[in-house]
């Protein structure tokens, strides 16, 4: 679950602050595989989660060190130079030191150019997060109760010892 509420938390980051970009996906190779698949709107934004390393914690927990990797396409002809490098800019603004409430503030890693298509530009930037994951809790469908206790102790608290911690 913990990468699905990663995921839509970013994908509704960038479709909310970044007007330009038409499409955002789950990166699955739709660049290389466009003539084969049905034609994609661009500019897009596509979401790779391109390592996650685990650490478990407890109960079922674990925290992952996870590099994000955002994939902003253009075709070529539809968008000159300057515009999409704007957009890339307008996506690193709308990531950079995004957080969740299981996810730690995004920060940007590294970017490079994807050199390789014919038709279209990709720019792909990577951002680090710390993510918790508590899908396997063990302790997350348990019932919980809640105990009331009826003391008949009453508490001097102008004792000297209770306030200063000065007993023996």
């Amino acid at each position: 679950m913990s990468k699905l509420i990663l995921y839509d938390a970013i994908s509704a980051q960038i479709k909310a602050e970044v007007a330009a970009i038409k499409a955002v996906q789950l990166w699955n190779n739709q660049v290389d595989n466009e003539k084969e698949e049905e034609a994609r709107i661009h500019p897009s934004a596509y979401i790779e989660f391109s390592s996650i390393v685990w650490d478990e914690l407890t109960k079922g927990s674990s925290e992952g060190q996870i590099v994000v990797t955002i994939k902003t396409v253009i075709e070529r002809l539809q968008t000159d130079d300057r515009t999409f490098l704007t957009i890339v800019d307008d996506v690193y603004k709308a990531l950079q030191l995004f957080q969740g409430v299981q996810f730690t503030p995004l920060k940007r890693i590294a970017e490079r150019q994807d050199t390789d298509h014919d038709n279209v530009i990709v720019w792909e930037s990577d951002f680090s997060t710390l993510l918790v994951d508590c899908t396997a809790d063990t302790d997350q469908d348990k019932p919980t109760v809640t105990a009331t206790l009826d003391l008949d102790v009453e508490l001097d608290i102008d004792n000297d010892v209770i306030r200063t911690g000065d007993g023996e």
